[in-house]
């Protein structure tokens, strides 16, 4: 009789734990946030069976959960927390319920970790300079591409990348941040199988929270090693851009690469060097003003001319 007490007794004390696991859908890191780095989680875990929750809903609250019994490589996570929908399969649905709570938190949010490389011995997360679009008028367009790695310094075992754009969101941002990610359809890392996601994150126009949270990351358990383009940043400089420039005749602001979290099919991190461009915008007032100038500013010849 007492050992039948007891083992009851264990049930309530461990069983209780057991069964009183939750998910928040989106938090698949259940690190009390829903944000791009959750989509890491989808891509490795993508195409997994399992049991499916009791209420498959999307709402974001907490929902108990059976363990799929497969965890995450390093981190412990059961799969179950992928499962965003609850209906028992780790698919782009999942994904499209990141997007839909995005932003939204429970309890305490643990802050994310960031390891920085070192220059000259890790790849780089660069922007492009080479047929970047550099504007010169106000409601210019700035196009710059973004890669990873080089032939010198590639990228091994590449499967993920998470990373944010920063902004001056006072020249790219009007009530409405013009800014996207668009991701190259074509690379040396083999797109067939990637899977982007990016999402603007501004609040009241401050210069310090313009911010574009991206991640690219493949699907297909595949890892590969290489380097190329992994898309492109494209924003649209503002109407009133030309109230910042004052009695100057030129205006420059900085787009940074920061907190980078490059991981392999193990969820594994590697070391990535994270990069900055200077964009210079003219002010039209500086340049050409009419015909006769620009006649003057060019000269044919031989004259006559074929």
């Amino acid at each position: 009789m007492k050992r039948i007490i007891w083992i009851i007794s264990l049930f309530f004390l461990f069983g209780n734990t057991l069964f009183s696991q939750s998910v928040h859908p989106g938090d698949v890191d259940n690190n009390g946030e829903v944000n791009h780095l959750d989509l890491l989680y989808i891509g490795i875990a993508n195409g997994a069976i399992g049991p499916p929750r009791a209420i498959p809903n999307i709402i974001f609250q907490p929902y108990a959960f059976t363990p799929w019994g497969i965890t995450f490589p390093n981190t412990g996570l059961d799969y179950a927390y992928a499962d965003c929908n609850g209906d028992g399969i780790i698919d782009f649905q999942d994904r499209n319920v990141i997007d839909v709570n995005y932003g939204f938190t429970h309890g305490t949010p643990v802050t994310n970790t960031f390891t920085e490389g070192t220059p000259g011995i890790n790849p780089e997360i660069k922007f492009d300079s080479i047929g970047f679009f550099n504007p010169f008028f106000q409601t210019g367009l700035v196009a710059i591409n973004i890669s990873l790695a080089t032939p010198m310094l590639p990228a091994s075992d590449f499967y993920g990348i998470s990373f944010t754009i920063e902004y001056d969101p006072d020249i790219f941002c009007d009530g409405i941040c013009m800014v996207n990610f668009q991701p190259v359809l074509d690379s040396v890392f083999d797109p067939s199988g990637f899977s982007s996601y990016e999402i603007v994150r501004h609040q009241n126009n401050d210069p310090n929270s313009g911010k574009l949270e991206v991640t690219v990351v493949k699907n297909n358990q595949s890892p590969v090693d290489g380097f190329g383009m992994l898309g492109t940043y494209v924003g649209i400089i503002e109407d009133n851009v030309i109230d910042l420039f004052g009695s100057g005749f030129d205006l420059n602001t900085i787009i940074r690469i920061n907190n980078v979290k490059l991981i392999d099919e193990g969820f594994t991190e590697s070391p990535v060097v994270a990069d900055s461009i200077n964009i210079h915008i003219i002010k039209p007032d500086s340049l050409l003003n009419s015909v006769e100038d620009l006649e003057l500013g060019i000269n044919i010849f031989p004259n006559p001319v074929k």
